[in-house]
């Protein structure tokens, strides 16, 4: 196994010992959910609000990771990267260049309607 994706798995230089035991199934399935869980991005929509309360639309849905935040229309029609969520939603508040437009952050936990 390459070093590298030794060090992708473990987060230690050198942990890949080609003389250690193979995970069992079971183990390995934990590893890997462990992993993806630890990096998952967290789920965020930009809503716009027009001021006061008159109305509501979405903006952008994005994906928070922990050094960016990438976004997307929600007809695909553009994407954006940022720093984090709170400066995409101030980027796309001052975007508008309507001062009765104002945008909201809003956490997604669990997707409205979602299927599972």
């Amino acid at each position: 196994m390459d070093s590298a994706i030794g060090n992708t798995v473990t987060g230690h230089e050198n942990d890949w010992d080609e003389d250690s035991p193979v995970y069992t199934e079971e183990g390995f399935d934990t590893l890997v959910r462990d992993i993806a869980a630890d990096e998952m991005p967290r789920l965020f929509a930009v809503v716009y609000e027009q001021v006061p309360r008159q109305g509501a639309e979405v903006a952008a849905y994005g994906l928070a990771f922990r050094d960016r935040a990438e976004l997307i229309a929600p007809d695909g029609a553009s994407r954006m990267t940022s720093s984090n969520a709170d400066q995409a939603t101030a980027l796309l508040a001052a975007s508008t260049g309507d001062e009765q437009v104002k945008a909201h952050l809003v956490w997604i936990s669990t997707p409205v309607g979602a299927r599972v």
